[in-house]
C-alpha cells in the first residue's frame, strides 16, 4: 500500500514537471517569435523613426510660431486692403497679358502678309528688288540685334537692382535669418530665409521695409539720380527698424527729403544718428484750414 501511495505521488511530481516544462517551452517559444519579429534592428529603427517625427514636430511647431508671430501684427482692415490691391493687380496683368498676346498675334499676321508679298516681289525679280531685299535683311539683323540687347540689359538690370535692393534690406530688417531679396517673374519682390526657402507671409513693417530696400535700389541703378521725397515713412515700423532706415538714408541716394510728424520719429534722433549729413530741418506750422507756414527750425 505504501509503494503504491509513493508511486502515484512521484507519477504526480512528473506530471507537474512535465507540465512546468511544457509551460517554459511554450514561453520561450513565444519570446524566440517576438524577437524575429521585432529584431533589435527594427526596433532602432522604429526609435530613430520616432525620434525623426520628434525633430520633425518641432520644427514645424517653431515654424508655426514664426508665422503667428509674423502675422500678429497684421491688422485686418490693412490686410484686406493689400489682399485687395494683390487682387487687382493681378486682374491688372491678366488683362495687359491678353493684350499683349493680342498684339502679337496681329503681329504674327502682318509678318505673314510681309512674307506673302516678298515672294511675289521676289518672282518678278530685278537688280532694284534685290538692293531692296537686302536693305531689309540688314534692317531686320538690325532690330533683331536691338531686341536682344534690350534683354540683355533687362536682365543684367535685373540682376543688380536685386542685389542692391538685398544689400539695403539686410541693413534694414532686423530679422538676422532674412537674408536676401529675390525678384520674381512679375518683378515682384520676395524675402528669402537662411534655409534657401522663400518667406511666405510678411507683416506690415516687413512690407514696408522691402519697398524703402526697392526704393533705394531703383535709385541706385537710375540713369538719371534725383532726390529721394519719403512721406511718413516711419509709420509701421518699430524703434529699432526705425533707427536702421535712418543709418541707411545716406546710402539711399545723395538727397533724401523726409515728411514726418515727430510722433513717427523724434527729431534729436535724425541729430545724433546722421549728425553732419543732416542739412536743414524744416516745421510746417498750421494757420488755418487752409493755411500753413514753413519754418527752419535752429535747434
Amino acid at each position: 500500500m505504501a509503494t503504491l501511495k509513493d508511486r502515484l505521488a512521484q507519477e504526480a511530481l512528473q506530471s507537474t514537471n512535465a507540465n512546468e516544462l511544457a509551460d517554459v517551452l511554450r514561453k520561450v517559444s513565444i519570446l524566440k517569435e517576438a524577437e524575429s519579429e521585432f529584431s533589435p534592428a527594427l526596433v532602432q529603427e522604429l526609435t530613430d523613426g520616432i525620434e525623426d517625427s520628434r525633430v520633425e514636430k518641432h520644427v514645424r511647431t517653431h515654424r508655426l510660431s514664426e508665422i503667428e508671430e509674423a502675422t500678429r501684427s497684421l491688422d485686418e482692415s490693412e490686410h484686406r486692403r493689400i489682399q485687395a490691391d494683390y487682387d487687382n493687380s493681378v486682374k491688372e496683368i491678366t488683362l495687359i497679358e491678353q493684350g499683349i498676346q493680342r498684339e502679337r498675334d496681329a503681329l504674327a499676321t502682318v509678318e505673314q502678309h510681309i512674307d506673302k508679298v516678298q515672294r511675289k516681289l521676289d518672282q518678278l525679280g530685278g537688280a532694284d528688288l534685290a538692293r531692296d531685299r537686302q536693305r531689309r535683311e540688314v534692317a531686320k539683323k538690325l532690330f533683331d540685334l536691338l531686341n536682344e540687347a534690350v534683354d540683355v540689359y533687362r536682365n543684367e538690370l535685373r540682376q543688380r537692382v536685386e542685389r542692391d535692393a538685398s544689400e539695403l534690406f539686410r541693413k534694414l530688417t532686423t530679422e538676422a535669418e532674412y537674408t536676401a531679396l529675390r525678384i520674381n517673374e512679375n518683378y515682384g519682390l520676395r524675402i528669402v530665409h537662411s534655409d534657401g526657402s522663400v518667406v511666405p507671409v510678411r507683416s506690415a513693417g516687413a512690407e514696408h521695409i522691402v519697398a524703402l530696400s526697392l526704393m533705394g535700389a531703383l535709385q541706385k541703378n537710375a540713369p538719371l539720380q534725383g532726390p529721394i521725397i519719403m512721406d511718413s515713412p516711419f509709420g509701421r515700423l518699430d524703434d529699432h527698424h526705425t533707427t536702421k532706415v535712418i543709418d541707411s538714408l545716406p546710402d539711399m541716394a545723395a538727397q533724401v527729403l523726409l515728411l514726418v510728424y515727430e510722433s513717427e520719429m523724434e527729431p534729436r534722433l535724425a541729430r545724433s544718428r546722421l549728425q553732419g549729413q543732416l542739412k536743414r530741418e524744416y516745421r510746417i506750422g498750421r494757420v488755418t484750414a487752409r493755411h500753413s507756414t514753413i519754418e527752419v527750425r535752429h535747434e
